[in-house]
Order: structure tokens, then sequence, then C-alpha cells
């Protein structure tokens, strides 16, 4: 990997942080410099510097072991749940703004919405289909 600026003033972009974890960050961040106050990174590794890449796979697996979850999870399926929950309570421009993709297109590929939100967004539509059995409950 390559730690730099982005590639263009256009990929620059500020990254939301709710309270809850900006003070769980902190912490992290303090307890980290009391242990070596020149350290510069957030998550060092033991010699001081960034995580290789694949530092969360054993991690996850742990995790996925212990909850008996079956399927192959990685980080960047993390994001893409991140991207498709998010797609659920906020406009798509605003997650592309968030998950930093160039298009909404782009945010919109990566929704993946379970079978259950599925049928969820058809319960909805059918309840609003007026049939002359049952009334949709709007002004006639």
């Amino acid at each position: 990997g390559m730690i730099g600026t982005p590639k263009t003033m256009g990929s620059t972009r500020s990254i939301p942080l709710v309270p809850e974890l900006a003070t769980i960050l902190q912490e992290h961040a303090g307890r980290v410099r009391a242990c070596t106050p020149e350290m510069e990174w957030v998550f060092p590794s033991a010699t001081g510097k960034p995580h290789p890449s694949g530092v969360l796979r054993k991690p996850i697996l742990r995790v996925a072991s212990i909850i008996g979850l079956r399927k192959r999870i990685t980080p960047h399926g993390l994001r893409r749940t991140l991207n498709t929950l998010a797609l659920q309570v906020a406009p798509a421009e605003t997650i592309r703004l968030i998950m930093g993709h160039v298009t909404t297109d782009m945010t919109m590929r990566y929704n993946a919405p379970t079978l259950e939100a599925r049928r969820e967004v058809l319960a909805r539509v059918t309840a609003t289909i007026e049939t002359p059995s049952r009334p949709t409950g709007r002004n006639q």
C-alpha cells in the first residue's frame, strides 16, 4: 500500500464522525500516546507502522466462527453492507458523499437489499393500491 494525499483535489472529502465513535477513537489514541508518545498512527502495528492490508482477516474469521456465520466476510463486504444499510435511511447522493463514490450510480450498484427488505418495499407498494374490496384509507 501507499500512504499519501488523494490523487486530485476533487478526491479530498470530509468524513462525518458520530460523537460516540469520536469518543472511542479519542480514548484509544490517548492509550496509544500513553505507551508511545511519538506515535502518529491511530492503530499502529507492533513495529509502529501501519498494519498490512490483511490484518482484519483473522479477527473477522474469529467473530464469524463465534456467531456461526458460514459466509465469507471481508472488510470491503462490511463497507458494502454500510452502503446498503445507509441507503435505507438517507438519499443516494448523501451516501455517495460518505462512501466517496464518484457517481450515485456506483452507490446504487453496491446496494444489496435483503429479501426481507425487498418484501417490505413490495408490501408498502401493495398497501397503496386500491381495490374494490380494500380501500387504501386515502380521502375519496
